[in-house]
């Protein structure tokens, strides 16, 4: 078979490129062979080659046509290609080497931050920036590519996951509802022998999305939810699958209204900073709580249910300066005493103030590998009752 029976037959079960791209061709193709006052005149080898590469040319013309018709192969033109520097300062975000475990991440490596893919959605084209992490997993951002206003610039979702997909699954898959609700997608991450994802959404709508380098991503209207996912092997067969989700997480019901005035509980100065914690009876027997620490807004909220050890602040800073964290909580009744272990074994019993503590750390427990990992709540028994991790949230 010659070569241009092998172009025939490619040809032939491609799209046909739109009549601008035709246009476009054969004027470029008319312009080789126009004659010019003052040009050359070429020998026959010479021709032979011009025409071959007008001939390559034009082909490449009309190949081009046929991507813009498949449509989501344009959307790969970011892969690979180095994150700019506004995209470099959100993995920054993604590593602080932070105080408490859940706020911290993996290291990027951030010379190897590049392009995954892009999509479409109702609100305009989203990028994924990814880089390998030195554990083997991957950190991400999505972000809008055209940035029109200064909310556009923000990320609409960014984390960083492990070498292996969590709890053994084939892949997971969620739906993101940024503020921007025509910015909808549907995204997932998926085991290495996975190649293209079938994502269902409600209303019976079915888009197959391929996988880049273990991601995955559509465009999905924001009043759809998220039914399923399923993971396709090269060959198309089932290699296992995600959900049902919960479409979209249920809204926070409204908090409860404070029925009465704030009394202080803590109002403390430690690491050169100052700790003020208050607190008021809220409706249905919930809590409201008045929070400053430094450099954080002045924090007032109200919840209705409290658990047996409730968390109900917590926050860190430095540098500059020596580094601290602080954990504000409540215990319930049966609670005799808490202790805070930390990531080397070690332990420390947390002092009690009517049910109430606020905790500051500093010094060595501010290192990696003796932050603060775990608040234990004991019975008078010594048995213990209540559990808090910071290392998940």
């Amino acid at each position: 078979m010659d070569e241009l029976q092998l172009i025939r037959e490619f040809r032939a079960g491609m799209p046909g490129p739109p009549d601008e791209t035709r246009a476009r061709g054969r004027e470029r193709l008319a312009a080789q062979f126009e004659p010019r006052s003052g040009a050359l005149v070429f020998g026959r080898f010479e021709r032979r080659k011009l025409l071959v590469g007008a001939a390559v040319a034009l082909l490449a013309g009309l190949l081009a046509g046929s991507a813009l018709a498949f449509g989501d192969r344009l959307l790969d033109f970011i892969r690979g290609e180095p994150a700019p520097k506004s995209v470099q300062r959100e993995f920054a975000h993604l590593d602080p080497h932070s105080v408490i475990p859940y706020f911290d991440y993996p290291t990027v490596i951030k010379g190897r931050i590049h392009g995954v893919l892009a999509f479409d959605t109702a609100g305009g084209r989203v990028a994924l920036w990814a880089g390998p992490t030195r554990s083997g997993g991957a950190c991400y951002v999505f972000r809008k590519l055209r940035q029109k206003t200064l909310s556009d610039s923000l990320p609409l979702a960014a984390g960083c996951l492990g070498r292996r997909v969590p709890d053994g699954l084939k892949l997971v898959a969620g739906l993101a509802t940024p503020a921007a609700p025509n910015l909808g997608f549907a995204w997932g991450y998926t085991a290495k022998n996975v190649a293209s994802v079938e994502v269902h959404l409600a209303g019976g709508v079915v888009k197959r999305a391929p996988v880049y380098e273990r991601f995955f991503a559509v465009g999905a209207p924001a009043t759809k939810s998220l039914v399923s996912a399923v993971g396709l092997a090269a060959d198309g067969h089932e290699v296992g699958r995600c959900c049902p989700l919960p479409p979209v997480p249920p809204p926070s019901p409204p908090q409860p209204p404070r029925v009465g005035p704030y009394q202080p509980v803590f109002d403390i100065q430690k690491a050169g900073h100052r700790f003020v914690f208050a607190i008021a009876p809220a409706a249905r027997g919930g809590l409201c709580t008045d929070l400053t620490s430094p450099g954080r807004p002045h924090e007032r909220s109200c919840i209705a249910r409290l658990g047996r050890l409730q968390p109900l602040g917590l926050g860190e800073g430095g540098p500059p300066g020596p580094p601290w964290a602080f954990f504000v909580g409540r215990v319930g009744n049966g609670v005799a005493s808490v202790r805070l272990r930390y990531e080397d074994g070690t332990s420390s019993k947390v002092p009690l103030t009517s049910r109430y503590f606020l905790e500051v750390v500093t010094g060595l427990h501010t290192r990696r590998g003796h932050r603060p990992l775990i608040f234990l709540a004991r019975d008078s028994t010594g048995h213990v009752v209540a559990t808090e991790r910071l290392d998940r949230r």
